[in-house]
């Protein structure tokens, strides 16, 4: 793991590794595996959105550019959804 965000302590934390994000419910005492992201930095502006420094992804199921990434929080925290933006190349 190398970051941690939380748009709320008390319901949920966004950890993240060289690979994956997992989503963990404070509540829930479950986490949720977001495959495949390869995030090597993080950058939280705001509490609205998430902005990673990403590798290319080699899986061909989900292929996904090096580059500038930005996630919505809100779809990551609340609707389990791990859709992204590819804002620029590296």
């Amino acid at each position: 793991m190398h970051s941690a965000v939380s748009k709320n302590m008390d319901l949920s934390v966004l950890l993240v590794d060289e690979n994956n994000f997992y989503k963990y419910s404070i509540k829930e005492r479950k986490c949720v595996t977001y495959y495949n992201h390869r995030a090597v930095g993080v950058y939280f502006l705001d509490n609205n959105y998430l902005y990673t420094m990403s590798h290319s992804n080699d899986t061909k199921s989900n292929e996904r550019r090096s580059g500038l990434r930005l996630y919505d929080l809100n779809n990551l925290m609340n609707l389990n959804s791990d859709k992204s933006y590819h804002l620029t190349d590296i």
